[in-house]
């Protein structure tokens, strides 16, 4: 229930506007969820999608969509290919992708 109790305190965090500080919050949690509950877990690995969320929200999508590339190993392990949360996690993955800036000419 105090995994529970912080991940909602993060989300109201982050929902209030303060995106920076849900990540934060979040980051912050990680540890105590993967030994609480395993790596696999899926409320973990819920917690690290949403660290990359915050993280794209909080104006760094770069990292987002690093911390997402990361995590889809592991997502596809519990979810598998066809799950509808791994069709949505490649979609936030391709949107990042299209968001990047084209690189500079040289």
């Amino acid at each position: 229930e105090t995994l529970v109790i912080r991940n909602n305190i993060a989300a109201w965090t982050g929902k209030t506007g303060d995106a920076a500080t849900a990540r934060d919050l979040l980051t912050a949690l990680l540890p105590d969820m993967t030994g609480t509950l395993g790596p696999d877990h899926p409320t973990t690995l819920t917690t690290r999608h949403n660290i990359a969320r915050w993280t794209e929200r909080a104006g760094d999508p770069l990292a987002a969509l690093a911390l997402w590339r990361e995590l889809m190993p592991r997502w596809l392990s519990v979810y598998g290919e066809d799950h509808p949360r791994t069709r949505l996690l490649r979609e936030r993955i391709a949107a990042t992708e299209g968001e990047r800036p084209e690189p500079e000419p040289e």
